[in-house]
């Protein structure tokens, strides 16, 4: 079961911000062409503010060939959070 906060989807049990990083770099190492594992697991990154660990999930899932719209917004997140021009 999932839970889901905002955009961010949390794994039913996960207790903490900790566990569901967890659970998602579990689910991406058992399968990496997981989109909406590795969408969660970057909205995670920047809501708790850590754009240098979004951008490597965002670019671990870039080298999987992954494309989807969530992606895309998100990397167009980091991008303003970062002040990109």
């Amino acid at each position: 079961m999932l839970v889901a906060v905002g955009v961010t989807v949390l794994p039913a049990g996960a207790a903490s911000v900790e566990e569901a990083e967890r659970a998602w770099r579990r689910t991406l190492a058992l399968t990496p062409r997981r989109h909406d594992a590795a969408a969660n697991l970057i909205d995670l990154m920047l809501r708790t503010k850590r754009l240098g660990d979004a951008q490597v999930a965002l670019d671990e899932a870039r080298s999987h060939q992954l494309r989807d719209p969530m992606l895309d917004y998100l990397e167009g997140k980091l991008a303003i959070m970062r002040g990109d021009k």
